[in-house]
């Protein structure tokens, strides 16, 4: 089983040969996403966690169920149809918003860090990514338990190359890098989140 915790208290933590990411650059070759089937939209609910909600309903716009699981399934099969390994969190019916991969973790050079969610109706998100984490051999860098935070957010102004190609690359760019839940980098390569409902697990 993967560690929790990978994160060594002095520094130093190895980079992960198998999974990883440093910037947000590059092919994608893994990437985690949500299984929709038990997603439902939560309005008055949720308003007052959620600007978007409020605005929503204050416009009057309806959740489509059907359409956005079709959505879902296309953006599933365009990852497919570029070579790329879909990785499915199980869906919990108790969790409606699981389905967005990219606020429960992030993935860093050294393991994916995984978040504590500010809205109490996404608060046992976490307990998918590590299941998942555990199940794929991914060890956890760290988890967060102090505070609440949301992988969304998370940035990295100074990616961590691993060979002088990756060094070349990053040192062109510069825009901060963020770091999506997991990518594989590769010489010259670095990882891309792919969409605001998922997370990519390796370049």
């Amino acid at each position: 089983m993967a560690p929790l915790g990978a994160r060594l208290a002095g520094g130093s933590t190895p980079a992960l040969d198998g999974f990883g990411v440093d910037s947000e650059h590059g092919r994608m070759r893994d990437v985690l996403l949500g299984d929709p089937a038990t997603f439902r939209w939560l309005g008055i609910e949720n308003a007052t966690y959620s600007a978007l909600v409020r605005d929503t309903l204050r416009r009057g716009h309806r959740f489509d169920r059907e359409r956005a699981l079709a959505q879902h399934g296309e953006m599933v099969g365009a990852f497919r149809d570029a070579g790329v390994a879909v990785h499915l969190l199980d869906a919990r019916e108790e969790l409606a918003y699981g389905v967005y991969t990219r606020d429960s973790s992030v993935m860093t050079p050294w393991g994916a860090i995984v978040c504590q969610l500010a809205n109490p109706r996404r608060r046992g998100e976490y307990a998918s990514c590590l299941d998942f984490y555990a199940g794929a051999g991914i060890p956890v860098y760290d988890m967060v338990t102090a505070a609440t935070s949301r992988a969304a957010t998370s940035r990295s102004s100074r990616p961590a190359p691993r060979s002088s190609a990756t060094r070349a690359s990053a040192a062109r760019r510069s825009a901060p890098a963020r770091w999506a839940a997991g990518s594989r980098p590769r010489a010259g390569t670095s990882a891309t989140r792919p969409s605001m409902s998922s997370t990519s697990i390796s370049t």
